[in-house]
């Protein structure tokens, strides 16, 4: 947890553990303090901590980030009380690149990265809003009601649109490519600019 003021005021073990040499016996109080982050990764987090001003609190911004070969999900937090500013950062551990990149070698069932910004040029305007909502967890009948379509006919675009993006890949594994990269903050652009340009997608 960090303050307005750019200073940490509380830190849990594993933070700890994953991120600060001890070597010093202190405590890091600022963000350059924390010798295992790269200026890439100390410059990449005040970004996002600072992109968190401009919302409201409690919206949090959350990015996949690699530090030391490992990539990790962090979010951050907003939060404001008794007058003060607070943002709380947490970190979730993702797999070792390393691991990744064996478990590639020997053929398993990891799923490779697809750029939906590219995959996307592929999809008709009639596709694109139908298959983005499905992306984002909406039923076959949400669908249909937001479209204004049949269902059959959201069932076929959406087939459509899984084997232009994902050829081989399943639905399951194009849902679990939507949190690659920058694809899902793509989708849900994609939906909100939809529905605010009145293209037809009847």
């Amino acid at each position: 947890m960090r303050t307005s003021q750019a200073k940490f005021i509380y830190f849990n073990n594993a933070f700890l553990k994953n991120f600060y040499d001890f070597t010093d016996n202190k405590m890091p109080t600022y963000i350059y303090d924390i010798q295992l982050l790269s200026d890439e990764n100390r410059d990449f987090l005040l970004k996002l901590e600072f992109e968190c001003s401009f919302l409201s609190d409690s919206v949090a911004q959350s990015r996949n980030i690699l530090i030391n070969d490992t990539v990790w999900q962090v979010r951050i937090e907003m939060i404001k009380n008794a007058g003060e500013i607070y943002y709380v950062w947490q970190f979730n551990k993702f797999h070792y690149l390393l691991n990744i990149n064996s478990l590639y070698r020997k053929g398993s069932d990891v799923v490779r990265y697809v750029s939906f910004r590219y995959a996307f040029l592929k999809l008709s305007n009639k596709e694109v809003l139908v298959f983005s909502l499905y992306l984002l967890g909406y039923s076959y009948t949400d669908i249909s009601s937001i479209c204004c379509l049949n269902k059959e006919t959201v069932k076929k675009r959406i087939s459509s649109a899984l084997w232009k993006v994902g050829g081989v890949y399943g639905s399951d594994k194009i849902k679990r490519i939507l949190l690659m990269g920058d694809n899902l903050e793509y989708v849900v652009s994609l939906v909100k600019d939809y529905f605010g340009s009145g293209v037809n997608i009847v």
